[in-house]
């Protein structure tokens, strides 16, 4: 790619939505924003169905696909076609931002993969949607130029399950959002925990959709079984997700009414100072592809108490307390130790701080973009 005659680079995302707070949605805000602030991405755009939400905060131009998103995702699943180049102005070089369809394309292909939890785990997402992720993820796969993982993890499942030369794929992992580095105001804390019920340090956290994806079981009962050895409450800070059903039946089953409190989504500024503010971040999910809760947790010099489920491991480091996500007494037994040894505490969010600070979304699109011109270079 030279400045005289840039490359044109179509980046195609299911939708663009910065104001959500999981994982694939923040990775494609994030990656516009910063590739959109690069001179050498001058002829990148971003490709998103022209229903799907507003654009305006988007770094990089935005495209719209010609005609209905259902109508076309349904022929690339079905039949393959139309061409993308039937739809948006051909590209040297397509990047499809996480496989929600088999897009079809006459240029070279990358696809992001973060992780494989709708073949794993298709009872958490639907029989529909994980066909639809199957689907996209053979046919997807099997069509890269080159294959793009957040953690050496999903890297190795990819190889393993869709049987992908190593040669083929690149380790490029997630950042951390600015929001989450600043040092929050005590103003400002004290209001945002005053609006949710808690007290600056005197709460857990965890982030993310209320679902039985997240394991939230495990530290709804690590509640219980702590009683009155720990009576500090539980933030859980997310929209309601497939499951949340069942988790408001165990809080009430639990008697837990009094000590959880569920914030429905939150903005990422009042989402950091909760985060900040807490006295540790409980992360059990059974499996994950990264983990950007407890990394963010890490760098706003949170205590994180993780599971060691997929790429969680890979991201904390010795940074937080690893348990097996099933491990209800290893999980009371890790709340009690942080609401009362501050030297722990001090020590965890030394330690965190350190090895957050490699992770940030500038380094994620310039990893991406070596990617890129690696591709662009063979054609």
């Amino acid at each position: 790619m030279t400045d005289a005659s840039p490359a044109r680079v179509a980046l195609v995302a299911h939708r663009y939505a910065s104001h959500l707070q999981s994982g694939i949605p923040r990775y494609v805000a994030e990656l516009c924003r910063v590739l959109g602030a690069d001179p050498a991405c001058e002829g990148y755009a971003l490709i998103t169905p022209p229903e799907r939400g507003d654009t305006s905060g988007c770094g990089l131009p935005v495209e719209h696909l010609r005609g209905p998103r259902r109508v076309v995702q349904l022929g690339w699943h079905a039949a393959g076609r139309p061409a993308l180049e039937q739809l948006v102005a051909p590209a040297a070089l397509v990047h499809v931002l996480y496989p929600f369809a088999p897009v079809p394309t006459r240029a070279p292909l990358i696809a992001t993969v973060h992780d494989l939890l709708p073949l794993r785990h298709p009872e958490w997402f639907g029989r529909v949607n994980a066909a639809k992720f199957r689907r996209a993820t053979d046919v997807m796969v099997r069509d890269a130029t080159h294959v793009i993982t957040d953690s050496a993890s999903v890297s190795a499942q990819v190889q393993e399950s869709l049987a992908v030369d190593p040669d083929r794929i690149t380790v490029v992992p997630l950042g951390v959002a600015p929001a989450f580095r600043e040092r929050v105001a005590e103003p400002v804390r004290l209001e945002m925990c005053a609006r949710h019920g808690v007290t600056p340090g005197r709460f857990f956290i965890a982030v993310g959709y209320v679902s039985l994806r997240k394991n939230l079981l495990t530290i709804l009962r690590a509640l219980a079984v702590a009683g009155g050895h720990l009576r500090l409450p539980l933030l859980l800070a997310g929209p309601a997700g497939r499951g949340a059903g069942d988790v408001q039946r165990e809080v009430e089953r639990l008697g837990l009414q009094g000590r959880v409190i569920v914030t429905g989504w939150l903005a990422e500024q009042e989402l950091a100072s909760l985060v900040a503010s807490a006295t540790a971040l409980l992360h059990p999910a059974t499996h994950e592809g990264f983990g950007l809760p407890p990394l963010e947790a890490m760098a706003a010099g949170t205590p994180v108490v993780a599971s060691t489920g997929g790429a969680v491991p890979e991201v904390v480091g010795r940074a937080g307390l690893l348990l097996d996500h099933e491990d209800v007494d290893g999980w009371a037994d890790a709340m009690v130790r942080l609401a009362g040894d501050g030297d722990l505490v001090t020590t965890l969010r030394t330690k965190g701080l350190v090895q957050s600070a490699p992770y940030t979304w500038d380094r994620t699109a310039a990893e991406t973009l070596a990617v890129h011109r690696r591709v662009l270079s063979r054609d």
